[in-house]
């Protein structure tokens, strides 16, 4: 009775030990602003208000753990376009090079996902200039801007991308503040950042998605 006990326990091990090398360790990093703007007709005011990390667990909530394994990196400082409105776009790779042969240098990464702020939007919403969110104190526009891209660490390939296809995947809604109060008092922010949380679930599944591809991707190679 012992030895089948043990047995059952070395099979469990020996399973488990499996599932966990089965897993796409997946590498997180934000290039995005880490601060909420209030964007005025005049000027802009930034409030130290990171939503990158709500942001992180919808994502986590939504991956099936059997299959991915997700820890966050931080994007190399001298490369981020964060709190930068004049940067923004797609990180080029070859400028990702050492940062990314580092990361596979320390930890067996299968895929890196990057989610950053795309380029500045022309047009309607031009005067969003390049931030990640916040709200339009002028227009009432609540808004929050990302993309991500889905990389083969080994090669640096892309596997898979979201894309912004209308402006219901970055506008939240509108929002009307309150004029008797300071623009940045908790009843002018809290309705806002619920909107942009709220989106950003939304971006959440793409993400989700191009996990799902990638995944797809990497075993038919």
């Amino acid at each position: 009775m012992k030895k089948i006990v043990l047995s059952l326990f070395c099979l469990c091990l020996i399973t488990a030990g499996f599932a966990q090398s089965g897993k796409l360790r997946v590498a997180v990093s934000f290039d995005t602003d880490t601060t909420f703007t209030l964007l005025g007709p005049l000027s802009t005011k930034s409030l130290e208000i990171n939503l990158t990390g709500t942001m992180y667990k919808q994502i986590e909530m939504l991956v099936d753990t059997t299959f991915f394994q997700l820890k966050r990196e931080a994007f190399p400082q001298e490369l981020t376009s964060a709190n930068n409105p004049a940067i923004t776009g797609i990180p080029k790779v070859t400028l990702m090079q050492s940062w990314v042969k580092k990361m596979r240098k320390n930890e067996s990464y299968d895929l890196l996902l990057l989610i950053y702020k795309p380029v500045q939007m022309t047009g309607k919403y031009a005067s969003l200039e390049g931030l990640s969110y916040g709200l339009s104190t002028s227009k009432g526009i609540v808004f929050s801007l990302n993309n991500a891209l889905v990389f083969d660490m080994k090669t640096m390939k892309l596997l898979a991308a979201t894309n912004i296809e209308s402006e219901s995947d970055y506008i939240a809604g509108t929002f009307t503040m309150d004029k008797s109060l300071p623009n940045d008092h908790s009843r002018n922010i809290e309705t806002p950042i619920e909107m942009i949380n709220k989106l950003n679930q939304d971006f959440a599944w793409k993400v989700f998605q191009c996990l799902q591809v990638s995944k797809k991707n990497l075993t038919q190679k």
